[in-house]
């Protein structure tokens, strides 16, 4: 629209201001029982089929049901019980 524009100057912002806001999330080394208890798991997710594998894996990472009974061609009640 004609008749508006900006009179501020350009603000260049330090890298520690610009990300000040978002929430930090901080990884801390696992401890040897959390090492452990991922070690059985690994373990028994070879027991499982290939599909299987891709079915947990998909939920791990916050697939939802939906999508994954989409990409494997069932509905949900199958998903569950693979």
């Amino acid at each position: 629209m004609q008749g508006y524009f900006n009179t501020w100057p350009a603000i260049l912002r330090q890298p520690w201001k610009t990300f000040s806001g978002d929430d930090a999330c901080y990884h801390f080394p696992p401890d040897p029982a959390a090492i452990d208890r991922m070690e059985v798991t690994m373990r028994c997710v070879l027991w499982l089929g290939e599909e299987e594998r891709h079915l947990v894996w998909r939920r791990v990472e916050g697939w939802r049901w939906r999508d994954i009974c989409r990409r494997i061609g069932c509905d949900r009640t199958a998903a569950w019980r693979r």
